[in-house]
């Protein structure tokens, strides 16, 4: 007999759609006001998600600028590793306990990133990057 649940669970495609109806479901639950869920802002944004996916996972001209971001911010990564490696000397290799790993791998790069950012802050580059991925955004979620 065909069980419907153990094919959907199977199968990654549907266990990310069932991911994506639990947790709008889970949020439509525990809504404090649910008239003010607009269905359009919903629907909007998951069509916009998928939109994304399809770009960055089905054409090429999306998977290499993706991939282009995701080379810039290794190389940023492999700047915290050098200094964690600087810092701590033979105690920053990944052969480690994972106690040792994450406190002397981890917290530097959390650390570098986040200085980093503030950085970034500080030069008023987060906030051209914000401002113009909201008027990117505006017209499509019809939010102000």
């Amino acid at each position: 007999m065909f069980n419907l649940i153990t094919y959907l669970t199977t199968d990654s495609r549907y266990i990310s759609l069932i991911g994506i109806g639990a947790i709008i479901s889970v949020a439509f639950l525990f809504s404090n006001n649910k008239t003010k869920i607009k269905p359009r802002l919903v629907l909007s944004a998951l069509l916009v998600q998928f939109g994304l996916a399809f770009f960055i996972l089905k054409t090429d001209v999306g998977r290499s600028i993706f991939l282009t971001i995701a080379n810039g911010f290794k190389s940023i990564y492999m700047f915290a590793d050098s200094g964690a490696s600087f810092v701590f000397g033979n105690l920053a290799d990944a052969s480690g306990s994972w106690g040792a790993i994450f406190a002397i791998k981890v917290i530097p790069t959390i650390i570098f990133f986040g200085a980093l950012m503030s950085l970034l802050f500080d030069l008023g580059i987060v906030q051209i990057i914000v401002k113009g991925l909201a008027m990117a955004m505006r017209p499509i979620f019809g939010t102000s």
